[in-house]
C-alpha cells in the first residue's frame, strides 16, 4: 500500500520559506535515461486535495531526478521518464499546462494535482 504522504508530496508541493537549502539532486539511475521534455524541468507548486490538501513543491531535474517536498518538510525522491514520474511505487502521467503541469496517478485517476511553475 502506498503512503498517502508520499503521493501527496509528488502531487502537490509548496514553496517553503523555513527551508534554507534546495533539495540536492542525486545522480540519475540508468533507468532515467529517457529524454525529459524541456517543459517538465524546473520547480513547481501545487496542492493535493485528494490527500488532505497538502502542499507539494515538485522539482524535476534535467537528469530525470524528481524531488517532492510535502508541507515544506518531508522529502520524497523519484524519477521522471518521458512524460511520466515514478515515485515510491506510484506512476504519474504528466501533462503540460499554460502555467506549469498537471499530474494524474495511474490507477487512481481522481488523484489529479495542478502545479504552477515557480
Amino acid at each position: 500500500m502506498r503512503s498517502p504522504l508520499l503521493l501527496c508530496l509528488v502531487l502537490a508541493l509548496p514553496a517553503f520559506a523555513a527551508r534554507a537549502a534546495e533539495p540536492q539532486p542525486t545522480p540519475a539511475p540508468a533507468a532515467a535515461s529517457e529524454e525529459i521534455p524541456y517543459w517538465m524541468i524546473g520547480r513547481f507548486m501545487g496542492r493535493n486535495d485528494t490527500y488532505g490538501g497538502r502542499y507539494v513543491e515538485l522539482v524535476i531535474y534535467a537528469n530525470g531526478r524528481v524531488a517532492g517536498i510535502v508541507d515544506g518538510r518531508s522529502v520524497l525522491e523519484g524519477v521522471a521518464k518521458g512524460e511520466r514520474i515514478y515515485v515510491e511505487g506510484a506512476e504519474l502521467i504528466v501533462t503540460r499546462t499554460d502555467d506549469g503541469l498537471t499530474t494524474t496517478e495511474v490507477g487512481n485517476e481522481t488523484n489529479v494535482v495542478i502545479y504552477e511553475r515557480l
